[in-house]
């Protein structure tokens, strides 16, 4: 009898020892799980893991999607900015994601996405870090706007200037664009005219 009571209470011992230290590392994921970041996209597991950046989007950062959905992947943003209704054009919410290189414009009243911009963090848009997912049809930051013609195609448009120096070029196709400053790509654009 001894010995059956001696089992019994080591086996208790373990199953509470077991109890504390989960409930110990449970508490500490539990104040982690409110702090707020931004996704860390350099990393080989991305939020939107194995997606491409394509015509319509990034994954879950689509055409269409909803605020929620976007938040779920990108979280709060770090900045907003709000232009009105103007010209029969409806009003618009651009949410910033600085950290992650990715801006997106919602339409409103149903804050559904009408447009993403990701960025390469350079030129007119140095505030945002370099978007770090992959792109479709072998793009890259390095591509050239020769290799974005030679995947792409001929565009809908193809808009060059060169403002006292500053060369810029868009590609603009049916549903995505490539933006060039100075030959390197600045902005890949979906959904936006």
């Amino acid at each position: 009898m001894r010995g059956f009571v001696r089992s019994v209470a080591v086996l208790s011992i373990g199953l509470v020892l077991g109890l504390l230290v989960q409930g110990c590392s449970g508490a500490s994921d539990q104040s982690d799980a409110g702090q707020s970041s931004s996704p860390d996209l350099s990393s080989s597991a991305t939020p939107v893991e194995n997606s491409l950046l394509k015509t319509d989007g990034w994954g879950d950062i689509r055409i269409g999607a909803t605020e929620s959905q976007v938040s779920a992947v990108l979280g709060e943003p770090a900045s907003q900015e709000d232009f009105p209704e103007m010209n029969g054009e409806s009003a618009v919410v651009f949410y910033n994601y600085f950290d992650a290189g990715i801006q997106v414009s919602f339409i409103k009243p149903s804050m559904t996405v009408g447009a993403v911009f990701f960025y390469a963090g350079t030129g007119d848009h140095s505030e945002y870090s370099r978007f770090a997912g992959d792109m479709d049809k072998g793009m890259s930051w390095a591509s050239s706007p020769d290799e974005v013609l030679a995947a792409y195609g001929s565009p809908v448009n193809d808009y060059q200037s060169d403002d006292g120096g500053l060369e810029w070029r868009r590609l603009a196709y049916r549903d995505i664009s490539f933006r060039f400053q100075n030959g390197e790509l600045e902005t890949v654009a979906v959904g936006a005219d």
